[in-house]
């Protein structure tokens, strides 16, 4: 069977599946998941499968939220559909950066456990690493890494605890990418691997408590 055929085949089955699933299905781990698994079997949707599992998700958050205020005022219920729209676009801008998943990262850092994924979710889990959820599972900014030393870079871990990465991943994620006046319009991301100025991106990092005025 020629290599046409065969993704002819693949997506043919693809959106079989895909119109198998109900449309009023509730947005859960398990509906995210099929959605996932059937990306997965076409090749050229697989290495985009969290950015578009990442844009269902965003909308049928939007959804609920809109059927949840149905018979509010008109003018709330626009402005949570805008919130969701902003959230979702600053999201998907996020996944423009080169991601791993939980096993990956585990490696990357020297991980010998025998249970990789859960040693990414140790040290996502005590701040340090930041892992973004989407569905059930967690993909990690690769700037966090020094894959050289093999280790969290210091200063993002630092920087992650004090931002409170494990109870707003996505917060921080914004911050990380986010352009930084205080850093000469650099987004820290963009710096966090350069040592003479971590203490830069530190400084930037606490004045996000500063007073304003």
């Amino acid at each position: 069977m020629s290599a046409d055929r065969v993704r002819s085949t693949s997506y043919t089955s693809a959106v079989k599946r895909l119109g198998q699933i109900e449309g009023d299905s509730n947005l859960s781990a398990e509906f995210v998941r099929r959605i996932g698994a059937v990306l997965d079997e076409v090749p050229e949707l697989s290495s985009y499968r969290w950015e578009l599992v990442l844009a269902m998700e965003s909308v049928l958050c939007a959804t609920d939220a809109a059927q949840a205020m149905a018979g509010g005022p008109a003018a709330v219920v626009a402005e949570v559909a805008r919130e969701n729209v902003v959230r979702a676009s600053a999201r998907r801008r996020v996944f423009d950066e080169p991601m791993m998943e939980a096993d990956m990262a585990a490696r990357a850092l020297g991980s010998r456990s025998v249970n990789l994924s859960q040693y990414a979710s140790l040290r996502r889990r005590r701040g340090e690493l930041l892992g973004l959820p989407v569905a059930n599972h967690y993909l990690f900014p690769a700037f966090q890494i020094d894959a050289d030393r093999r280790c969290v870079v210091p200063v993002v871990a630092q920087v992650n605890r004090l931002l409170g990465a494990a109870q707003d991943p996505w917060g921080v994620a914004s911050w990380w990418f986010s352009d930084n006046a205080r850093l000469g319009g650099a987004r820290p991301a963009d710096l966090a691997q350069d040592d003479s100025r971590a203490a830069d991106v530190d400084c930037a990092a606490h004045a996000v408590f500063a007073p304003v005025g």
